[in-house]
């Protein structure tokens, strides 16, 4: 039977809007696993005791990933080294990863068996995103897995799903591959290497495993409310919606919702 378990990623300066997420996870997970992750930014000790979460405070700040190329090397697999000690402190099948602007409005539902489960990956027609992967690398991943990836483009974003046991069960052979190919693969084949809603992505890709998409979780934006909001509205991305006009009544939780932002 799968279960879900959060594992939160914390942005430096926003300590009220993590507060917040806390806060509501438990309202409807109250005795869920519960991890948080403080990149080296405002303690946040007082909060996990509150809502009876672990707490790892890093002393090394990975801060926000730069364009063109995102995050270096070292910081993807830092975020990845996060991620596994969560997988092996869990009780769960799946982990969710939570940052500050995720807000949940019902209890979520997601297949037993899913691996990775988010945003739509690519538009529904299967044309590509601008950013997404282009054939040269989608090769690369075949070749390694040995499994055509199912997807063409990325958007493993906050609120994403992940299966536990294939994380820990690709982690050390995956973290080899990208110190053999990282550099490489970003400089000449595909510049978006160190996203994070792409390696999300091309981990369970290079691990064999499918994407698949959450019909019940979307971003939001919110132009015309009180505060402005999200870039992703501007792309006409699927599964985008404004606040304001509404979202569709099946939505169980949204990413980028920024309301509690200072």
């Amino acid at each position: 039977m799968s279960s879900l378990g959060f594992v939160h990623y914390t942005t430096k300066g926003q300590k009220f809007a993590g507060s917040k997420v806390m806060e509501n996870v438990r309202q409807f997970y109250p005795n869920s696993f519960y991890m948080v992750i403080n990149d080296a930014g405002e303690d946040r000790l007082d909060d996990c005791i509150k809502y009876n979460a672990e707490y790892y405070h890093s002393q090394k700040s990975m801060g926000y990933p730069q364009e063109p190329y995102g995050y270096s090397l070292e910081n993807v697999l830092e975020f990845w080294e996060r991620f596994y000690i969560a997988c092996l402190r869990t009780d769960t099948t799946h982990l969710l990863y939570l940052e500050d602007d995720i807000r949940i409005i019902k209890p979520i539902t997601f297949p037993e068996d899913v691996e990775v489960y988010s945003l739509q990956a690519g538009f529904p027609d299967g044309t590509r995103f601008p950013n997404g992967f282009p054939d040269g690398f989608i090769q690369l991943i075949h070749d390694y897995s040995g499994v055509m990836p199912n997807v063409n483009s990325y958007n493993a974003s906050g609120g994403t799903i992940f299966n536990v046991k294939t994380f820990k069960d690709n982690y050390h052979h995956i973290v080899q591959w990208m110190k053999d190919n990282f550099e490489n693969v970003r400089l000449n084949i595909y510049q978006k290497m160190g996203w994070q809603d792409s390696f999300g992505t091309y981990f369970y890709l290079l691990s064999g495993k499918p994407y698949t998409r959450n019909p019940n979780f979307c971003n939001v934006y919110d132009f015309e409310g009180t505060k402005e909001y999200d870039y992703y509205g501007h792309y006409e991305y699927p599964q985008d919606y404004q606040i304001t006009k509404g979202i569709p009544s099946n939505i169980e939780y949204v990413h980028n919702d920024k309301r509690y932002y200072i």
